[in-house]
């Protein structure tokens, strides 16, 4: 039973960590030390449904109330603080950098294809939020949910990915404020017995969470298999998409205009905390998960010795 209550905190972390633009579950999987059983949870899902939700069901129950705590949170903590906000997530995605650079080395030597995956990504990531950028702020039309679905299946793909997001494709895209506010609105309607708009609602969230349950078998699949077969073209595409991100945060949210006023009046100090939350997310990305590496390094160095210590006795 405890190993349980400690999967249902680390998938409750993780649940909230795809709800970060730029920190991705897979990040939150590796800090803690359950990359492994976080892809394999997805990649079994279906051919092995049973076992995998009697090994797993904690990590899944955490995740879901994760992502549901989550929404609350970053709403307010955006609506709040956007400045601050922006600067956080850039030094989120900025300290994913040398992770994905020491992948692509590992992967081997960079080719044309890679170079033209670097550059093509790059730029989807540049253009879409300039044409796009209004998005969050649209009422609903009939090809949103199918724009959903779609959004949704990268989504999915993106959450197995350490150093990318779910929350970060849909800031690019420029539904993130869109699906945050249906979702705040569902729970709204729900406490409040008021289902003004519902259909619209459950239409959009029932597509883009078919979208991610289908992205998460099989574009997560396809996924697995291209890391495998051309390693520098994906890592190369990646960093594409992390390179020209933080362009894309700062452009939808200094856009945003439930927002325009809040960063029209920020001074100084509010600039100050800024920079200070900026060096934070990339402490929490780079450098934590650093030194639990080297706490974990040196604990197995100590049971090492200390099995030789007991066998030379």
């Amino acid at each position: 039973m405890k190993n349980k209550i400690i999967d249902f905190f680390k998938g409750f972390a993780i649940g909230v960590s795809n709800l970060i633009p730029g920190f991705s579950g897979g990040s939150a999987a590796v800090i803690l030390n359950i990359y492994d059983r976080f892809v394999s949870m997805f990649d079994g899902l279906f051919s092995h449904f049973k076992q995998t939700i009697k090994d797993c069901w904690a990590i899944l129950v955490g995740m879901v109330l994760g992502v549901i705590a989550g929404v609350v949170g970053i709403n307010y903590i955006i609506g709040a603080f956007p400045v601050q906000t922006a600067f956080f997530i850039s030094g989120l995605v900025i300290a994913s950098y040398p992770s994905v650079i020491s992948a692509i080395k590992r992967s081997g030597k960079v080719n044309i294809a890679g170079v033209v995956g670097f550059i093509l990504f790059a730029a989807v990531i540049v253009i879409l939020p300039l044409i796009n950028n209004t998005a969050d702020n649209e009422e609903f039309y009939f090809w949103v949910p199918i724009v959903l679905f779609f959004v949704g299946a990268l989504c999915a793909a993106a959450m197995v990915v350490p150093g990318l997001s779910g929350a970060l494709i849909l800031m690019i895209f420029g539904y993130f404020f869109f699906i945050m506010r249906y979702i705040m609105n569902f729970f709204h309607g729900i406490l409040t017995f008021n289902f003004e708009g519902f259909g619209k609602i459950i239409l959009c969230l029932a597509t883009f969470g078919v979208g991610i349950i289908i992205g998460l078998v099989v574009i997560s699949k396809f996924l697995k298999k291209a890391l495998v077969k051309w390693p520098s073209v994906v890592y190369m595409s990646i960093f594409g998409i992390l390179i020209a991100s933080p362009f894309a945060i700062f452009w939808l949210i200094y856009q945003n205009a439930d927002y325009i006023q809040k960063i029209a009046d920020a001074n100084w100090l509010t600039y100050l905390l800024a920079s200070i939350m900026f060096i934070f997310g990339i402490f929490l990305v780079f450098i934590l998960p650093y030194l639990l590496n080297k706490k974990k390094e040196g604990n197995e160095k100590q049971e090492e010795t200390k099995s030789e210590e007991t066998s030379n006795c």
